[in-house]
């Protein structure tokens, strides 16, 4: 089990890092092409979006992985009933965005930006579905190649636009519904071919059956989303008029040009918990099997993590500099404490990918939008009282405090539900190697190197030390490629 997990994740991981660092540069050439300001305008406005997008999915997705995971027969059968379910929920998701921007107070710039991203969010929710069915199959490599294509597409069409074209923000709406329409019917045509017979079926009683299946999953994801990206949408709001009409989205632009670098970290995270989900699943009934394969995840993801983290938490300013060199500095000031702050609410993101990923896949869904609701009004609480004083730096702190108390709610319940036995040295060597990741990384400032050459010195030795508090050992890798 742990070497078919870890060969799906490797080649997953190998994707993704060919792909995914040319789409954030691409951004980034966006930004620097449009500024803060209109950049923050596309930026307020995703995450808006992608908070409202939880109507299109409404947990279905998950619902699907885990029931084709389970049986296939019943998995394929469900499937064209959600399908007919999720394309009920399109014009719902439109009636919300435009309340959404008439609550607001959204001038004709932003309606018009919301109209396109709410149109990319809706074939992005297609494609997820589609995914979702390839993820049950257990299809892991034809879930890969999607994963990656829409933003291959995306960064082809953006690279045209932004060489031959007079850019602006509007294009990169356009772009994405491009992409995600052709990846959408590419993934629906080989699914088809896959022996899943895909079609739509509406169906009164299929509609209310789902929707009773679906909705702790949709509480789930609501909140869970709102506490992860309310932050650009309230930056817009809360600071619009302080300085001047802009000063908000000149803020939620400081603001994603230090997100975008943590959330493509969360590339990692977020594909070991793809692949986590219908494996927890199958690993239910078997207690001691998941025990261990939980502990070889915890200590393969926080390996990563930790070096990552420390490269980023004392080079955060050179990183930005070489990134945003068309910024101006003053910009570059704002975000890098923003930077430093997001990047360590990542530690946590990465724990609870690990630790909700196996409390869904166990149906802990009351006790987990329990968990989520706290942390959205959390959220709120803190981003209304940080933001108007602290603006971006703000919003990151109200992020990271309420991401650590989010792990500290998942890691209880998941010691609730299964009981496992960590052990004292065990945890022991997570917290040392944590402390001295973040040490190494300080120590390394030191050296008289330039910061690149600093930054490959503090993640090779933090490698180095892993092995030598045996964090991780020779022993588990062969365990890994050898048992199955």
């Amino acid at each position: 089990m742990l070497k078919s997990f870890f060969k799906n994740v490797s080649f997953m991981l190998a994707l993704n890092l060919a792909i995914k660092p040319l789409w954030v540069l691409c951004e980034i050439w966006i930004q620097n092409r449009v500024g803060d300001t209109e950049y923050g305008l596309y930026s307020a406005t995703f995450s808006l979006c992608m908070i409202l997008g939880i109507t299109l999915d409404l947990g279905i997705n998950q619902m699907i992985t885990r029931e084709i995971a389970r049986d296939n027969q019943v998995g394929k059968s469900l499937f064209s009933e959600a399908f007919g379910v999720k394309l009920m929920l399109i014009p719902v998701f439109f009636g919300l965005a435009f309340i959404a921007a008439t609550i607001l107070h959204y001038n004709s710039a932003q309606i018009k930006m919301l109209a396109i991203l709410s149109t990319a969010q809706v074939f992005t929710s297609l494609l997820l579905f589609m995914r979702a069915g390839f993820q049950g199959l257990h299809y892991f490599k034809q879930d890969s190649l999607l994963s990656v294509l829409d933003r291959g597409v995306l960064i082809v069409g953006l690279v045209i636009l932004l060489l031959g074209t007079q850019f602006n923000i509007f294009f990169l709406g356009y772009m994405q519904i491009v992409a995600y329409v052709a990846t959408f019917l590419i993934a629906l045509i080989t699914l088809q071919k896959k022996s899943v017979y895909v079609c739509v079926h509406f169906s009164k009683n299929a509609v209310k059956r789902i929707l009773k299946k679906t909705t702790p999953y949709a509480m789930l994801w609501l909140f869970m989303t709102i506490y992860t990206r309310i932050d650009s949408v309230m930056l817009e709001w809360l600071l619009r008029d302080t300085q001047n009409k802009d000063f908000g989205k000149y803020m939620a632009g400081v603001y994603a040009s230090a997100y975008r670098l943590m959330d493509f970290s969360n590339t990692i995270p977020i594909m070991f918990a793809t692949i986590l989900f219908p494996v927890f699943t199958s690993l239910l009934d078997k207690k001691k099997v998941l025990e261990v394969f939980v502990k070889n995840v915890l200590v393969a993801m926080i390996l990563i993590t930790m070096v990552i983290v420390s490269c980023c938490t004392f080079y955060a300013k050179d990183i930005l500099s070489l990134l945003y060199k068309a910024k101006g500095i003053a910009s570059i000031e704002l975000a890098t404490p923003v930077f430093i702050v997001l990047m360590w609410a990542y530690i946590c993101f990465v724990l609870i990918y690990v630790f909700g990923t196996l409390l869904t896949s166990a149906e802990a869904l009351y006790q987990l939008c329990q968990i989520t609701v706290v942390g959205a009004i959390i959220s709120v609480i803190l981003n209304v009282i940080l933001i108007p004083k602290f603006y971006a730096l703000g919003a990151s702190v109200a992020l990271l405090v309420t991401q650590i108390l989010m792990v500290i709610l998942h890691v209880f319940l998941c010691q609730k539900r299964f009981s496992f036995v960590y052990g004292r040295l065990y945890v022991l060597k997570i917290v040392v190697f944590m402390c001295g990741s973040f040490l190494i990384g300080y120590a390394t400032t030191f050296l008289p190197l330039i910061w690149l050459f600093k930054m490959f010195v503090n993640g090779f030795f933090v490698l180095i030390f892993a092995f030598a508090i045996r964090f991780v050992s020779k022993e588990t890798f062969v365990m890994i490629l050898k048992r199955r």
